[in-house]
């Protein structure tokens, strides 16, 4: 009888050794993503997740990331990975500073505390233009987006690590004319001939999410545009204020979670949180 016992724990016990032997290899194999920047990630994914709380705070909702292995920000080469972190830590700080000042919900306050924090001041029509209900979004010259509002989360469906690590190309499709008029306007605030806050001469224009859950078809109407100015009184980026409007979207025909559940059907790694 002993004897059996015996025999029985060593094969419940080889079959443990098996089973974990197993899952090493199996772990082994997986790509080990980010292996050398582990405290990048963590890094990141603290301050994905404190933007997101700090959205919610006011009602907008704000996926940090929809996979816990990071493919985005994990595919950046390290300089970029720096960079991401360093747009986000200062997010993080304008929301704070904002917190403090009143609360997250006074847009034009927020607004401010961005302009403050990227070491610009804006012309004195600004915030006699601003609005509550306004998308606010600041570039620089190159068309790379400095700064934009919570305001502008609204009317994505797309989550944080994707718009803070993925080219901006593979995210949305832009009508052609809108793309030459505002790069020659991003050319006249720079050379200064575009001086103060002025209403665009630009039609309404769709811009479409490509790759997103929802698929939000959004038109957008640029509404003001203008300089932002560096400690030397140069124009250093620009500014603009929109409304936007979501015009159509795949959960018209599905709810919510059908489509979340059919958009990472094909991707087990993508893990929603």
């Amino acid at each position: 009888m002993f004897r059996k016992v015996g025999q029985l724990i060593l094969i419940v016990a080889l079959h443990e050794i098996g089973s974990y032997t197993k899952q090493c290899m199996l772990r082994e194999k997986a790509p080990r993503k980010c292996q050398d920047t582990g405290h990048l990630v963590t890094n990141f994914s603290d301050l994905v997740l404190r933007i997101s709380e700090f959205a919610n705070e006011i009602g907008v909702k704000l996926k940090p990331f929809y996979s816990n292995d990071f493919p985005f920000f994990c595919a950046l080469p390290h300089h970029q990975k720096i960079a991401v972190i360093q747009a986000a830590t200062s997010y993080v700080d304008i929301c704070e500073r904002t917190k403090m000042d009143g609360g997250l919900a006074n847009s034009k306050t927020f607004v401010w505390n961005g302009i403050k924090s990227l070491g610009l001041r804006p012309t004195s029509e600004l915030f006699n233009l601003l609005n509550e209900d306004h998308v606010v979004e600041i570039h620089d010259f190159s068309a790379r987006q400095m700064f934009r509002n919570f305001n502008y989360f609204k009317y994505s469906s797309y989550d944080l690590e994707s718009l803070l690590c993925r080219d901006i190309h593979q995210l949305f499709s832009y009508d052609e004319n809108a793309i030459k008029y505002l790069l020659q306007w991003f050319n006249e605030v720079q050379s200064g001939q575009w001086a103060e806050m002025k209403p665009f001469n630009l039609k309404p224009t769709h811009i479409n999410e490509l790759q997103s859950p929802f698929k939000y078809e959004l038109k957008v109407e640029f509404l003001f545009g203008g300089p932002l100015f560096d400690s030397t009184g140069r124009p250093a980026a620009t500014i603009s204020l929109e409304k936007a409007t979501i015009e159509k979207s795949a959960m018209t025909i599905k709810d919510e979670e059908t489509l979340l559940n059919e958009f990472y059907k094909g991707s087990p790694d993508l893990r929603l949180v």
